[in-house]
């Protein structure tokens, strides 16, 4: 009787446990003091977006990683908070929302906690740390001091509507993405996306050097009259995406950052991104479709590959050709 007891509270145990858990991982803010572990995830309030651990596959390192929620195309996260400090795999990872404001990850094993912000130099009350429904995690006070840090000024390798690419002059910031090194490896890779100020272009480099440009920003109305703007270099067909391009240059920032609009009659697609991909691709992750393939374009317009060796063939065998020619005159 008493081993049927001992049952009767166990299975009670794990009910409220398993119902904590739900309670737990359905809310979109850490308050002061409040952690997040790898068993539970924050979830913005619409529900499109989360945050939790995650460990990529045949990997032994884990990542705090943000998703797109019920989105079985969306196969990797869109933004890692620590991608160039990974957690050893089953170490326990936990973040905590401190006193000054920080987001840090401790976990089994020692090491100093891995800043995702470091936080303020002195405690601040009242900061919660939120995941809101554009996929943004913002670190806020209810005070005066307002913003203190979210992850769109941190961008990964997933541009998402509403944030920027370009430069924030005040502060020497520039807002760009960095393809992970592998499929399965977040760690920053060979290819990265910016916004060119001087040619108002978006710019893909492989490993530093230029590989492709948008091209020009053009504006024109759809059949509903909007104004709306597309890069002439990318192939989003009109009738197929429905991204818009919205443009901002002022003395301290320059800046473009995309929306989504809704074809007409229907309703507004809000779940989009641009990935770069580890291969320098820039994929819609919702759609699966290529906007562009810089990697392709730069093979198509660079020379055969044997072109300079054989240039260089054909100099050698004319000066020498000549130098023989110069020997039997000589000779006669």
């Amino acid at each position: 009787m008493q081993s049927r007891k001992v049952s009767l509270a166990s299975i009670l145990l794990f009910i409220s446990l398993h119902f904590l858990a739900v309670r737990v991982s359905s809310i979109d803010t850490l308050r002061q003091g409040d952690s997040l572990n790898a068993t539970s995830q924050l979830i913005s309030s619409n529900g499109a977006f989360s945050l939790r651990f995650y460990t990529p596959p045949n990997s032994d390192s884990t990542y705090l990683a943000l998703w797109f929620t019920g989105m079985s195309r969306v196969s990797s996260p869109v933004w890692i908070g620590n991608r160039r400090n990974p957690i050893p795999s089953n170490s326990n990872p936990t973040l905590t929302l401190g006193a000054r404001g920080q987001l840090a990850i401790t976990h089994d094993g020692g090491g100093a906690p891995i800043d995702i912000y470091a936080g303020r130099s002195s405690p601040v009350d009242n900061v919660t740390a939120t995941l809101t429904d554009t996929g943004n995690f913002l670190v806020n006070s209810n005070g005066p001091a307002g913003l203190f840090w979210h992850s769109f000024d941190q961008p990964s390798d997933t541009l998402l509507s509403g944030m920027r690419l370009g430069v924030e002059r005040s502060i020497g910031r520039n807002w760009t993405l960095t393809s992970w090194a592998a499929e399965n490896d977040p760690a920053p890779g060979a290819y990265s996306m910016e916004w060119d100020p001087s040619s108002r272009n978006l710019v893909v480099r492989r490993r530093g050097a230029v590989i492709w440009r948008s091209g020009a920003l053009r504006y024109y109305r759809d059949e509903a009259g909007q104004s709306r703007a597309e890069f002439e270099n990318m192939s989003i067909g009109r009738d197929v995406f429905n991204f818009n391009f919205n443009f901002t240059a002022e003395e301290e920032e320059e800046y473009v950052m995309f929306s989504v609009l809704p074809f007409p009659g229907s309703a507004a697609r809000v779940l989009s991104g641009w990935r770069l991909e580890s291969d320098g691709d820039i994929v819609d992750v919702d759609r699966s479709m290529f906007l562009a393939r810089p990697d392709a374009v730069a093979e198509q317009a660079a020379p055969p590959p044997d072109s300079a060796a054989a240039g260089l063939r054909a100099w050698v065998g004319f000066a020498l050709a000549a130098v023989v020619l110069d020997l039997m005159l000589f000779m006669i």
